[in-house]
């Protein structure tokens, strides 16, 4: 974008990645594919009134109310944050390698990429 300043920067890890950071952007990723896909399948095709097995209620706009698992409810009300807390860890993450010398940063000019 022409005239945005700021800083890029590559995070490489001359030892190979660390595999407690492999996994957290597994987990960041497996979290929010888990959660779009059930909410997707909550408000498409979860039941519109409670059942012995479906007492949790998700509401919706336009006044929809679908009825799930209380695990799954639970899930789908608290994973939209959970998402936030992986992608601050992530960060939290990257910063002790870069600090502890695991990991290099090598600045990017932000012209390099801009097709002029």
């Amino acid at each position: 974008m022409p005239g945005f300043g700021g800083h890029r920067y590559d995070l490489q890890f001359p030892h190979g990645t660390p595999r407690p950071f492999k996994a957290a952007i597994g987990l960041f990723f497996a979290n929010f594919v888990l959660n779009f896909f059930g909410d997707v399948w909550a408000e498409h095709y979860a039941p519109r009134y409670p059942g012995p097995a479906h007492l949790f209620p998700l509401h919706y706009k336009g006044s929809l109310v679908v009825f799930v698992p209380s695990w799954l409810g639970y899930y789908l009300e608290w994973g939209f944050w959970a998402h936030f807390i992986l992608l601050a860890m992530l960060g939290l993450m990257a910063w002790s390698y870069v600090l502890s010398g695991r990991a290099l940063t090598t600045p990017r000019d932000v012209s390099e990429n801009s097709a002029h």
